[in-house]
């Protein structure tokens, strides 16, 4: 049974301060037109796996909500047999990602926001094939509760105690079917980039060894193409875009085709950026004035780009002169210089994390994402972070 996998679309993102809408229709885009190849060569998809972090921020920009919503009902028009399962990933909100799921799985669109029903799949069919379809959004601290009635805290524990009970499930139930299982969370001795932002206090890591009865495990939340644990079922597709500098590698989305009792297989397919993202290094000769690279400079003409200037002396307008050759000129800074130039509250940011005090970390990520903390939502979201941090005794060293 064929599926195609994707996940971390983190729609209504921002990359520094640059709207990011025209590149993520580009990816859905080609999203879409991989199920319409396989729908015209024969062999269509039978489900779509989106395992989290749909939207960047629990309350996404109003463009984000639009476009989400066109592409499922593009989705349905062109392609109405096709499963499609998305999970609430840990920039997610549940409430607002499950509006209206009710109706949506009437139309195969599976929004997976609690663990109501954790252990009943969606049982998918392909002649003599079937397949039970799992999901697990984003697990926070009290999602479940131990036999003695007692809030299960830490991440892996709560992996533990809920794949135990869908292995118990599916052996007694659907043994006949083949096994997916959606999930988003970060296993152990992953590969973890820049733009990955944990969810701090209980994003910790989960043993992959709990996921060994799945024929296939689809993970969302890091943004690197990657398989985990012993047996590499745990699969990452990674994210559709480059939303760090420090990104690096091909973006992709994956074709799975599973089969119980046989390896599934795995095909990533390359997603091709709007703006591809890089990072230059050299004197600022080298990208602006007579000697400047002109192969290099046209060759990056419509990147996203961040260039690190080794002079010792940043030019007066040195970003204003820049842009005349790199219009989506996002990041200037210095080598050896820990501060950028066009963004000051890096070093700000940068204290902070040191200082792993949970109150100036939200302040200061709270500032960074919405710009304010003037607002009834900064004191609920605080509260409530300083709560589960307390809970998972974080502290600040001092």
């Amino acid at each position: 049974m064929r599926f195609l996998q994707t996940s971390d679309w983190h729609l209504g993102k921002s990359f520094h301060e640059m709207s990011l809408q025209k590149d993520q229709e580009f990816f859905l885009d080609q999203i879409y037109m991989e199920l319409k190849k396989g729908k015209d060569d024969g062999n269509p998809y039978k489900g779509l796996l989106v395992p989290g972090d749909i939207y960047d921020r629990p309350i996404p920009p109003s463009e984000a909500v639009t476009l989400l919503s066109s592409f499922l009902a593009k989705l349905h028009n062109e392609f109405p047999e096709l499963e499609i399962f998305m999970l609430s990933g840990n920039h997610d909100s549940a409430d607002r990602l499950s509006f209206l799921k009710d109706i949506l799985s009437k139309m195969k669109i599976h929004i997976a926001t609690d663990v109501k029903d954790f252990t009943e799949p969606v049982i998918l069919e392909d002649g003599n094939d079937s397949c039970a379809v799992y999901q697990l959004p984003f697990l926070y601290s009290g999602s479940f509760f131990d036999e003695n009635g007692n809030s299960i805290k830490k991440q892996d524990d709560l992996y533990k105690f809920s794949t135990e009970k869908i292995v118990n499930c599916h052996k007694e139930n659907y043994s006949d079917s083949s096994s997916i299982l959606c999930v988003h969370l970060m296993t152990v001795k992953s590969f973890v980039s820049d733009s990955e932002r944990s969810f701090v206090g209980t994003a910790e890591e989960v043993n992959a060894s709990y996921f060994d009865s799945f024929d296939h495990i689809a993970a969302g939340h890091l943004h690197s193409f990657q398989k985990a644990g012993e047996l590499k079922k745990v699969v990452y597709s990674g994210s559709p875009l480059a939303y760090s500098f420090d990104d690096k590698g091909v973006r992709v989305m994956l074709s799975i085709e599973v089969k119980k009792n046989k390896k599934t297989k795995i095909t990533p397919l390359e997603i091709k950026p709007l703006h591809p993202v890089c990072r230059l290094k050299g004197p600022f000769e080298k990208f602006y004035g007579p000697n400047k690279d002109k192969g290099l400079v046209e060759s990056h003409a419509e990147d996203y780009v961040e260039i690190f200037l080794t002079d010792s002396v940043v030019p007066e307008g040195a970003v204003s002169l820049l842009r005349s050759s790199f219009k989506n000129l996002l990041s200037l800074r210095q080598e050896s210089k820990e501060d950028s130039v066009l963004n000051p509250e890096m070093s700000k940011r940068s204290e902070a994390v040191k200082s792993n005090n949970p109150e100036k970390i939200f302040e200061g990520f709270f500032r960074e994402v919405y710009g304010n903390s003037d607002s009834e939502e900064y004191s609920i979201e605080k509260k409530l972070f300083l709560q589960t941090a307390k809970e998972n005794d974080w502290e600040a060293s001092e």
